[in-house]
């Protein structure tokens, strides 16, 4: 997707007995009202498998970041609602700001990640996103090296978690602080194979 941006959120699939399964993922997306999305997921993953098997899942946008740094960690999985749009079922998480619910299409594997193409089938907006915010965008870039931490070298997590450390620091609340400390708990155990 050329002209698309990346947006962190959540995507709930569909698993084999019919249970939800959420993930944290950033897929491609082409605007503000994106009519398609490209999820990436690094292989193996239950969101490829579960896509492969039913074709549709939910895209979540939200602000709460104590929520995604949690789902990340596996400490807290989200509980989804069920949604009805024709003869289908979405699993909904609640508490976002914005769910996409979408059909996966087309199904690739170029390389460690997945690409699914999806088509948006309508946007649903819940509440308010509050806005930008510095100490969300730490935390989210904690959460990313936690998941990265099979993948990058451990000098450099650690450097990249200095670097926003002050941003949460500076303008963080309870909320912000919590996920951060967590995160960075999370990560120097699975730094030092604990």
């Amino acid at each position: 997707m050329e002209d698309g941006i990346v947006i962190e959120g959540m995507v709930a699939t569909i698993g084999p007995d019919g249970t939800p399964h959420v993930a944290a993922m950033g897929p491609y997306v082409d605007g503000a009202d994106p009519k398609r999305l490209v999820l990436r997921p690094f292989l193996p993953s239950s969101t490829w498998d579960n896509l492969r098997a039913n074709g549709r899942g939910v895209f979540h946008i939200t602000d709460d970041v104590l929520c995604l740094a949690r789902l990340v960690m596996r400490t807290h999985i989200p509980a989804v609602e069920w949604h009805e749009m024709g003869d289908q079922r979405f699993p909904v998480v609640a508490n976002v700001c914005r769910w996409l619910p979408f059909e996966a299409r087309e199904y690739s594997v170029p390389g460690k990640r997945a690409w699914i193409e999806c088509r948006v089938l309508a946007t649903f907006d819940e509440r308010p996103y509050i806005g930008l915010h510095r100490a969300r965008h730490a935390v989210l870039e904690a959460a990313i090296l936690a998941t990265r931490t099979g993948i990058l070298p451990a000098a450099e997590i650690l450097r990249k978690l200095e670097q926003v450390r002050p941003w949460v620091e500076k303008t963080g609340g309870r909320d912000e602080r919590t996920a951060f400390a967590e995160l960075e708990s999370h990560i120097r155990r699975r730094l030092s194979g604990a």
